[in-house]
């Protein structure tokens, strides 16, 4: 049917992400080489530190299996007294060397090790305090590192700074918890400066950059130190190379066709392929722009807490003002440290302001604890966005109940911006980012549940999605059914880019789309549109004056919609209660399965089979089609009524708790409503 592919149409034009078929493609064929592999000729590496760690890594990034108790000990078990790791017991080496210590083993004991925190196990800070200190003593002048420290005897091994040595150790200082100690939290800062100096003159990634030790270079086990490195500082772009994606792409374009990488060691390249693919196709969820100078330990630590109590894995980007607009298409959440004011192009507010629009959420976090600068950077951010409100009334607000339930003496002083399906905007004091920098304990508790609670309305639960492209909009149609929304005293405008989503729909497979006339007050003048829409969640009561006018014009043939947008009783209360009092309490009626609208059999079956529609996971006892009220006149079905919480659907954004269609399903509806209404025909 035509509708059906529109909506074929409209999904390629709005999802950006990369198809996943390739990447798990690669992970299985990948996953079967290892095993053979094993099999067939197992590795001595695989009972060093690093082998060991790396196991456990990749149980927890493919099987989502948590290290075990024996994993953790036995690593531990196995730190040097100087804080890095060697081999371990029984490895050859050991026998050889008993105080060798290096990168490679450190990194990987220190990544596993975190996770095992992450899910819960008990590990002592002093392993990761002492882990740091080693790595920070390993520092070379020049900014870089190397394979081994420089007290290495008898002989220190590939000690000059390289690639894969320097992303290891910056995602190793990135990845430990945040240090109590000030001394050492100031010279963690220093050393990720001058490290990140160092890849900025370097950087490259066809090739592990200053490796200078002949064929055998660790390719696979760079871009894995690259992955872990971008994850953990938010670096996605270093001097003119692209990072994240750009792995991923290398890595399947290397891929042999049995599967696996060459290597050295190959056993050991495939693991750190996997490991690195696993994560390269995640999406950004946060993307932190500092106005100010600071450090980034408060995204850092937001996103591993998120992690912990979702077990969903959230990924984050360090940007600057410098940066190109696009570095904000795929995130979720804008982070945005600002000064008193919020400073930035012109070119950076319509980009935020394009973000929001397009489903993203933006958080900014005051420069000043001065008692005006909240306020004051909320007015501005209500400026920027242009289209939603400060919300007066918060205490039922789902920041405060989404995952954790915040009592009012703990909450922050905040301004939340956005409508009745979403936050779009909040404006929070400095000592929210001081209490997320710090890390999680009982006096920053509160902090941490509320950002947990952000991420969870920002994303309506389900796992971060990609953006929309911020390419160049759709042509502009040639022809356009004319649309408008009846303002009445409730979040009349909930959803505002939802028309304008449905004309993209239109408008990339046909030259008909929707054009949103200026709101309608119902309290006079001519009313020409070919749909009315009436949205919202609450107050939806019209006086008997726009009763009047509203009734007239749907007499006159006009069409009315009548959309629940969170799919709540209250406002289909309200709605069908003047409905009533306009046409008599009999004349709104269920419509049959077989309705035209409901079947797509109306004007040549231009529109779409509703009797198969899906449901968000919010809604209770979901029926199995779309189910739809309606008034008819002169044998024309003029007033249009649904609980299918479709506005925000069509917009295409996160609405937590939301009762109604998936966005297909509801793009399909208002699809069929449009058509049906200029149709002129009432079909079979």
């Amino acid at each position: 049917m035509l509708a059906a592919c529109l909506v074929a149409a409209w999904l390629a034009v709005c999802d950006t992400r990369a198809d996943a078929d390739d990447v798990a493609e690669a992970v299985r064929l990948a996953r079967a080489a290892l095993a053979k592999r094993a099999s067939e000729t197992p590795s001595p590496e695989e009972s060093s530190v690093a082998g060991r760690a790396r196991n456990v890594l990749l149980a927890a990034a493919l099987d989502h299996t948590a290290p075990t108790e024996e994993d953790v000990d036995w690593l531990i078990d196995q730190q040097a007294d100087t804080g890095g790791w060697g081999f371990g017991q029984g490895h050859p080496h050991t026998d050889i060397h008993p105080d060798w210590t290096d990168m490679v083993n450190t990194q990987l004991a220190v990544a596993a090790l975190r996770r095992a925190q992450e899910a819960g196990l008990d590990v002592p800070t002093k392993v990761f305090e002492q882990a740091m200190a080693w790595t920070l003593a390993c520092q070379n002048a020049d900014g870089g590192w190397g394979y081994t420290p420089p007290d290495t005897r008898p002989l220190r091994v590939r000690g000059a700074s390289h690639g894969s040595a320097t992303a290891a150790a910056l995602a190793l200082l990135a990845d430990c918890p945040t240090p109590t100690n000030d001394a050492q939290r100031t010279e963690r800062a220093e050393s990720l400066a001058s490290g990140m100096k160092w890849f900025e003159a370097h950087i490259v990634l066809d090739r592990v950059p200053q490796w200078v030790w002949g064929s055998d270079e660790p390719w696979c086990y760079y871009m894995f130190c690259l992955q872990r490195f971008t994850r953990a500082t938010g670096r996605w772009a270093i001097a003119d190379q692209t990072l994240g994606v750009e792995i991923g792409r290398r890595l399947l374009a290397r891929q042999g066709a049995d599967g696996s990488w060459d290597g050295r060691e190959e056993t050991a390249e495939t693991g750190y392929a996997l490991l690195a693919l696993a994560d390269a196709g995640k999406s950004v969820f946060v993307s932190r722009l500092a106005l100010i100078d600071s450090d980034t330990d408060d995204v850092a630590n937001w996103m591993a807490y998120l992690k912990a109590v979702t077990d969903r894995h959230y990924s984050w980007q360090s940007i600057s003002i410098e940066a190109p607009l696009a570095s904000l298409a795929e995130a979720t959440i804008v982070y945005v440290l600002a000064g008193e004011k919020l400073e930035m192009p012109p070119s950076w507010a319509q980009g935020l302001r394009q973000f929001a629009e397009r489903g993203g959420a933006v958080v900014i976090i005051a420069g000043s604890d001065k008692e005006e600068a909240v306020p004051a950077l909320a007015r501005e951010l209500v400026a920027l966005l242009g289209r939603w409100p400060m919300l007066a009334d918060l205490d039922n607000h789902a920041l405060f109940k989404a995952k954790f339930k915040l009592a009012a003496d703990s909450r922050p002083e905040l301004i939340v911006i956005g409508d009745g399906a979403r936050p779009v905007g909040m404006v929070l004091p400095p000592a929210v980012a001081a209490q997320l920098a710090a890390g999680i304990d009982d006096e920053t508790a509160a902090a941490f549940e509320l950002m947990v609670n952000l991420a969870i309305a920002a994303t309506g639960r389900d796992p971060p999605a990609g953006r929309e492209s911020f390419g160049a909009a759709p042509a502009a149609p040639t022809r356009a059914i004319h649309v408008a929304r009846i303002k009445h005293a409730g979040d009349w405008a909930i959803a505002p880019m939802a028309l304008r989503r449905l004309s993209d729909t239109l408008a990339a497979a046909l030259s008909i789309g929707v054009q949103e006339i200026a709101p309608v007050d119902l309290n006079g003048g001519e009313l020409s549109q070919s749909v009315l829409w009436l949205a919202g969640t609450r107050h939806a009561q019209l006086t008997l004056l726009q009763q009047k006018n509203l009734k007239a014009y749907l007499e006159a043939g006009g069409t009315l919609f009548v959309d629940s947008a969170m799919g709540r009783e209250a406002f289909l209360r309200d709605a069908s209660g003047t409905l009533a009092r306009m046409f008599g309490p009999d004349a709104l009626a269920k419509l049959p399965q077989d309705h035209p609208l409901l079947t797509g059999q109306f004007a040549g079956g231009i529109g779409n089979d509703l009797r198969d529609a899906h449901y968000t996971q919010a809604t209770p006892n979901p029926p199995k089609s779309v189910e739809l009220s309606g008034i008819e006149l002169d044998g024309r079905l003029a007033v249009i009524v649904g609980r299918c919480g479709v506005t925000p659907a069509i917009e295409g954004t996160a609405a937590l708790g939301r009762w109604g269609l998936q966005r297909d399903d509801a793009h399909r509806l208002a699809i069929n409503v449009l058509l049906y209404a200029i149709s002129g025909d009432p079909g079979e």
